[in-house]
This record gives C-alpha cells, structure tokens and sequence, in this order.
C-alpha cells in the first residue's frame, strides 16, 4: 500500500502518493508530483506537453499533432517546431534530474510515455480502483482545453455506474 497524504485543492481533496517517483493528479487541475513534491519545469507549456501525453496513455503522438494541441489556434510554423524541441528538451532534462527519464518513449518525430512508469488518478480510475473512482468530482485537467471530451467521457462513465 502507498503512503498518501491529503492536500486540499480549492474544492478538491487529493491524495498524494509520497512514494512514487511520479504521480499524475489528473482530477482537478493537472498537477505532478516526484515523491510527493510538485515538479517544477522551466516552461509552462512543458508541463501542459507532459499533461497531453499522460491524457494520450501510451499512444503515440508525432510532433504535428502536439503543435496542433499546444497551439490550438495558431497556425503551423517552424518556429513552433522549435519551440516544441526546447519543451522536449525541458521536460526530459527535468524528468531525468528526478531519474524518471525511461517514462518517454522517443521514436522518429513522435513521442509517448510508458503509462505503467506513472501513478496516475485518471489511470486507476480506468482500471476501477475505488479509491481513484472516488476522486474524481467531474473535472479532468481543468487548466486545458483539449481536456474537455475526456471530462465529458468520465461524465458518461459515471452516470453509467
């Protein structure tokens, strides 16, 4: 069993697993945790990739599609391509200071995480874990607009049960 602690987010209560290298707060506002700290990133769009790819669980996504998703409303250009590898390169430098770097899978122009590397709410919820059932109070990666069918897919989930 993991040793939580309880942290009140706004209307939100989570539990925080202290001993996983990572953890993914999906309910709520995206939030992740190294041993039960958040973890910093040196850009804020490196904390919404890392988001993207948590919500994808695995699945791959190639560099378009990211630079479609991060910058919904701004037409495709080189400079996105670049900026897009400095968030790469930020979010791998950060994940590889906490030794947590084997959870991105790099393959030619697409990029995934290995989903068993994370404690994820959203994850366990899936699986039927109770206590991740639980947690969830109809909002999913609030912060995102791209989140928004998975809250509605949870909605329907719920009313199901």
């Amino acid at each position: 069993m993991f040793e939580k602690r309880q942290v009140q987010r706004g209307q939100y209560t989570i539990a925080i697993n202290k001993k996983a290298p990572l953890y993914a707060q999906t309910f709520g506002n995206f939030e992740i945790f190294s041993y039960g700290k958040p973890l910093k990133f040196s850009r804020s769009k490196t904390k919404e990739l890392l988001a993207y790819l948590i919500d994808r669980n695995g699945a791959t996504a190639t560099n378009n599609e990211i630079c479609a998703v991060l910058w919904e409303d701004e037409p495709d250009t080189e400079k996105q391509k670049l900026y897009l590898r400095q968030l790469l390169l930020d979010l791998k430098t950060t994940l590889k200071e906490i030794g947590a770097q084997d959870i991105i899978i790099k393959q030619t122009k697409s990029i995934a995480i290995a989903p068993d590397k994370i404690v994820c709410d959203s994850y366990g919820y899936i699986k039927g874990e109770i206590d991740c059932i639980n947690a969830y109070k109809g909002q999913y990666m609030s912060q995102y607009s791209w989140a928004e069918t998975h809250t509605w897919n949870f909605n329907s989930s719920q009313n199901k049960k």
